[in-house]
Parts: structure tokens; sequence; C-alpha cells
């Protein structure tokens, strides 16, 4: 999967949380919300302003959290972890990175108890 279809394919699925994704179509995704988010940034905040500029960034902010939360969840099953380790995120510092290490790893070759692989 490629930088497209992660952008296509992941807000399409941002309320299913089960089945599991590919390491690409994580890592494509992250990009890509990075991207959006600095650029939404750079769009409400620096140009125009911190009142009404930061609430707009939250708001793509917020909108672009639900489809990541489910690509990582879905990363994680591909992984044989339960997504309940995304909590590691609002956790603590570490907590994030360990989640990124485990969404890094191979997924488990075949099926696996949350289902094919993708």
């Amino acid at each position: 999967m490629g930088f497209g279809d992660a952008v296509r394919v992941v807000p399409q699925k941002a309320f299913d949380w089960s089945g599991r994704a590919t390491r690409p179509e994580f890592w494509w995704w992250y990009l890509a919300a990075f991207i959006i988010d600095l650029i939404a940034y750079i769009l409400f905040v620096a140009v125009i302003g911190h009142g009404i500029g930061l609430i707009l960034y939250y708001v793509v902010a917020l909108v672009v959290l639900v489809p990541s939360l489910a690509v990582g969840a879905r990363r994680l099953h591909d992984t044989d972890k339960s997504a309940w380790w995304l909590l590691l995120y609002f956790a603590c510092g570490i907590g994030g990175l360990v989640v990124l290490i485990l969404c890094a790893l191979e997924g488990t070759p075949g099926p696996n108890k949350y289902g094919p692989p993708a």
C-alpha cells in the first residue's frame, strides 16, 4: 500500500477497529496525519491567530485522531496485540514510544485471533 492508498483507505475505515493493518498502511497514514496537522497548524494558528484559529486546528486534529487510533488498533492486531495497548499513548510519555515500537514489529504470518493477514 502506498501513500495515496493509505490516505484513501484509512479514513474510510475510521470506525473499523477490527481486523489487521499492514505496516505500510500504518506508517503512510501517520505521515499523512502529520502533514495534515502541520498544514492545519500553519493555516489556522499562524495565519488566523490563536483565537478561532486554535479552535479550528483542534477540530482538524480530532478529525485526524479517530482514523489514527483505528489504524493503530488494526496495526496492533496484526502483531497479535490487543488494541488496549493504545492506552499507553495517553498514560505516560514513554508509552507512546512503546506503542510505536509495537507497531513497527512485523505482523504475525498467517491468520491470528484478529483475522487473516491484511
